[in-house]
């Protein structure tokens, strides 16, 4: 914004020097071809000259960006020089030329001071104007910092609430895992456990038969021997008859 403003003042001070040279070779011209004539034509020939000034130098020279300063000094050089020739040719006789070139002086000089205040207030605004946008813009990266310190933030909050919930989630699974194998392993005690009660059962009721059986061949040996006891006897009796 600077470098362009920089940019439009050279041109401006260039047209004004431009303009201002047109006006003083206009006025000079005028002074040199009054030289022989009288006074009252000199008179109107220099007013003549005001008013046939090239309009278009004096347009750009008033809408020039430069202070009233540069516009009274530019008016300022012609004034003596008007002055310096109506003296040496009329001897005094030019008292209009020199108010005609001190309301000229004063006009231009109010309208220059005028506009260089517009010039003033224009710049004033174009530099708050740049100083807003700064700010605007400083604000608007500031907000952009925030928000992206902020989604950070909820990034990295979310990256460890999930973090947590798959932690908490392993710790559950490996506590599931671990209470389903105590229990297997508890039902599988208990599985064998009772197996080898039942086989315990079994072998008693095994040995329980066992007895039973023993006990039934000592009975049928009894038996056997008491029939064996009393058959025996009557052999003898049957060999004490046979005797007789």
């Amino acid at each position: 914004m600077s470098g362009i403003l920089s940019e439009i003042t050279g041109e401006n001070r260039a047209m004004d020097d431009g303009a201002r040279g047109q006006i003083v070779r206009a006025v000079k011209m005028a002074i040199q071809d009054g030289d022989g004539m009288s006074a009252d034509s000199r008179e109107g020939e220099i007013v003549r000259t005001f008013l046939l000034v090239d309009l278009g130098a004096a347009m750009n020279y008033l809408r020039g960006r430069r202070g009233s300063s540069e516009a009274t000094e530019a008016l300022t050089e012609l004034a003596p020089e008007a002055d310096l020739e109506s003296d040496g040719s009329s001897g005094g006789r030019g008292m209009l030329s020199r108010l005609f070139l001190l309301g000229v002086v004063v006009g231009l000089g109010y309208a220059m001071s005028k506009r260089s205040e517009s010039v003033g207030e224009t710049v004033g605004r174009a530099t708050d104007r740049v100083r807003e946008v700064a700010d605007q813009t400083a604000i608007r990266s500031g907000e952009a910092a925030q928000r992206t310190e902020a989604v950070a933030g909820e990034a990295a909050d979310r990256i460890e609430e999930g973090s947590e919930m798959a932690a908490e989630r392993v710790q559950e699974g490996g506590e599931a895992a671990a209470e389903q194998v105590r229990e297997r392993g508890e039902m599988a005690a208990d599985s064998v456990q009772e197996g080898g009660e039942e086989v315990s059962e079994d072998m008693e009721r095994a040995a329980d038969t066992a007895e039973d059986a023993e006990e039934k061949v000592e009975d049928a040996e009894s038996s056997v021997s008491d029939a064996a006891d009393e058959a025996m006897p009557d052999d003898g009796e049957d060999d004490e008859e046979s005797e007789e």
